[in-house]
């Protein structure tokens, strides 16, 4: 049960902000149901009504005392806004078009589709339907399973997708909030749960049929969970762990990597040892290794492979993209299942030969990779309208990144404790500037790494943020000074 007794007081003591929060909270949920009944008919509006009960019951959960109100409250705006964006973004699409607006989101609903279908014993396109699936058999994994399955109970509506999504997005806030709280406090975990709530890009593809909300969700509900082992190591914090990395293997094999190694060297950080620490230790490493080996698999055998699977997927990405900046690639002789070979002298030597190309090419690569990973789109550099769009946002991002990077340095005797979003952070971000091949995949994918920086963000921005409302009442007090010296003439 949920003690729900702070909602009385809570309502009491508002501010006419939150108030205005509240008000604008409840229009919106209102709108949303007459949306999801029009639309979707009972069936969405129940699916609707179902996850803002669980966010809400989750949030109240997670909230720390004091905290429940405001970010209940936060909460439930942003799921409102979220949903409502979402349903009435595929409305527009739908009247210009097919009712998507990347052809990811389109080739998902078709393959989750066609799969429930199939489940069902249901007639089916027969240009699209096992095992090749029309081409797009690659994107089975975690998010086409989950989309199967909603479409196997509410039929192949996108809408009940879309609003999944928009609350995964919250729920990721939520878990921020819990991980800047253990570092920094309310103030700042408010504040993180606030910018990713809104940050517009997450905003952007978290309305859309694709698997980016639920990547983010489960990657900051891993790091939660490794920030939870070095206070608290329990089975059920490793259990939790476990979880989030194998969905994340069938999401973004990567990402999973990353956690892993993320969770390897955080147990090999801790401190006061005890039997139960070791104990949750020993069964932490198991998980990273086991999500290692299952992520090597899906990516590559060796590290030469691998590096030449960065190049690959670089040059594929640059292929007909307007925003490239990868030229065309060296080719690497290394292939993925290489046929075994008579032994001859030099085969060492053509091995040494291939990873030594593999290497200078990544490390020719990876100054320019890393730029643009940090800085691409460059709004004082855009031409195209595109990446005009995003300027705000870019110029915010590098607020984020300035703010971030103080915080690391002031933390820096403290390093065990921040030490797994900044592995995130960093992680991801090598990920990418070796891996991606144009602008417009960046930025997107560069969604995975935002809500870490601005976790690492969020203690400078609320020292800022103090510092000007502290400045402004200061100057207040001397205006105010001021006119009561002055001697006013009298009549």
């Amino acid at each position: 049960m949920i003690d729900m007794a702070f909602v009385p007081d809570a309502i009491r003591t508002m501010r006419p902000l939150e108030r205005a929060t509240l008000i604008a909270s409840a229009i919106l949920f209102g709108i949303l149901a007459g949306v999801a009944l029009g639309t979707g008919g009972w069936y969405l509006l129940l699916w609707v009504t179902a996850l803002s009960g669980l966010l809400a019951f989750t949030t109240i959960r997670l909230a720390k005392p004091g905290d429940q109100a405001r970010l209940l409250l936060l909460a439930g705006f942003a799921l409102a806004t979220h949903m409502l964006g979402a349903l009435v973004l595929h409305a527009i699409a739908g009247n210009v078009g097919s009712g998507f607006i990347t052809g990811d989101d389109a080739a998902y609903f078709r393959v989750s589709s066609e799969a429930a279908r199939y489940v069902l014993g249901a007639p089916m396109n027969p240009d699209y339907s096992p095992p090749l699936w029309g081409g797009d058999a690659y994107l089975f994994g975690t998010y086409v399973f989950l989309e199967t399955a909603l479409f196997v109970v509410f039929g192949p509506d996108v809408r009940i997708a879309l609003v999944l999504n928009a609350s995964l997005a919250v729920l990721g806030a939520i878990f921020a909030y819990s991980i800047a709280t253990s570092l920094f406090g309310r103030g700042a975990a408010f504040a993180t749960a606030t910018i990713i709530a809104f940050y517009p890009s997450l905003f952007l593809w978290s309305s859309l049929n694709l698997k980016d909300a639920l990547t983010n969700a489960l990657a900051i509900l891993a790091i939660w969970q490794l920030m939870r082992l070095s206070v608290t190591p329990r089975i059920s914090t490793v259990l939790i762990l476990f979880v989030a990395a194998e969905l994340l293997v069938g999401l973004r094999a990567y990402v999973a990597a990353v956690v892993a190694i993320a969770a390897l060297i955080t147990v090999a950080t801790l401190t006061a040892w005890t039997r139960r620490r070791v104990a949750v230790a020993t069964l932490t490493v198991l998980v990273a290794l086991t999500t290692l080996a299952q992520s090597s698999n899906r990516l590559a055998v060796d590290v030469t492979q691998l590096l030449a699977t960065f190049e690959r997927t670089r040059s594929a990405m640059a292929v007909g993209a307007r925003t490239a900046f990868v030229p065309t690639a060296t080719p690497i002789a290394v292939p993925f299942s290489p046929a075994p070979a008579e032994p001859t002298s030099n085969v060492g030597t053509s091995g040494r030969e291939d990873s030594s190309l593999a290497v200078r090419s990544t490390l020719s690569h990876l100054p320019l990779g890393l730029a643009y990973a940090l800085f691409a789109p460059v709004p004082f550099l855009s031409l195209r309208a595109q990446e005009l769009v995003t300027a705000p946002e870019m110029l915010f991002w590098y607020v984020l990144l300035t703010a971030a990077l103080l915080t690391i340095w002031q933390q820096r005797r403290k390093w065990r404790t921040v030490a797994p979003p900044i592995l995130m952070a960093g992680g991801l971000t090598l990920v990418l500037a070796l891996a991606e091949g144009n602008t417009g995949t960046l930025f997107r994918h560069r969604g995975m790494v935002v809500p870490f920086v601005v976790i690492l963000a969020s203690p400078v921005l609320v020292k800022l943020f103090d510092g000007l409302g502290t400045f402004r009442a200061a100057q207040s007090a001397r205006v105010s000074t001021r006119l009561s010296r002055q001697r006013w003439p009298t009549t």
